[in-house]
């Protein structure tokens, strides 16, 4: 388990760094290939689907780096704040139906990026994807049933969240919880 836990604590680090120091991230960001960031452009410019306004943020984040340009605060704010003013002239790129979804969109209530207010939790799915997201999660599971196997608890169930986090929000660590089999989860389990 050493090689699976050396991982984890690697990603961990980077991710923390990350979080807590943007322009590093922005950095990684910026480094990253014209194939990874296609990539991330297409998972998130998805137009036939509902109008989401972090999906459009990271699309639009992707296609100013296609067309060569950097990733800083200054950009992910402006952005934000077309997104909040429902500029259809900057988004003039998107389908009809796409701006008018857009145009519609209720702002009522909590800010549209009241969850995204970090760097890290917007730019995370730029990082933490593919192949390093897989190898994660195997290495997570292979943790879980070797601690059961070793703890003698053949009767265990087991969860794990990778830096995806509970919310999908893109987190700095991962974890895991083993619980009864007689619980249907983690949550049940803890509440005894």
């Amino acid at each position: 388990m050493e090689a699976q836990f050396s991982h984890i604590i690697g990603q961990a680090r980077k991710y923390h760094l990350y979080a807590e120091k943007p322009n590093e991230l922005f950095n990684a960001v910026n480094a990253l290939s014209q194939a990874e960031i296609e990539h991330v452009y297409s998972e998130y410019n998805d137009r036939q689907s509902k109008f989401q306004p972090v999906n459009l943020l990271r699309a639009t984040i992707a296609r100013q780096l296609l067309d060569g340009k950097e990733v800083n605060e200054l950009m992910i704010d402006e952005i934000k704040n077309r997104i909040r003013q429902k500029d259809k002239e900057y988004f003039s790129y998107l389908t009809e139906s796409y701006l008018k979804q857009l145009s519609e969109y209720s702002m009522a209530g909590r800010d549209l990026f009241a969850n995204w207010q970090r760097y890290w939790f917007i730019l995370h799915p730029f990082i933490y994807r593919d192949e390093i997201k897989v190898e994660t999660r195997k290495y997570l599971d292979q943790i879980c049933r070797q601690l059961i196997k070793d703890l003698e608890l053949p009767d265990y169930s087991y969860t794990s969240f990778d830096f995806l986090g509970p919310n999908n929000f893109g987190d700095t660590r991962c974890w895991i919880a083993l619980y009864s089999s007689q619980k249907n989860n983690h949550k049940e389990a803890t509440n005894n």
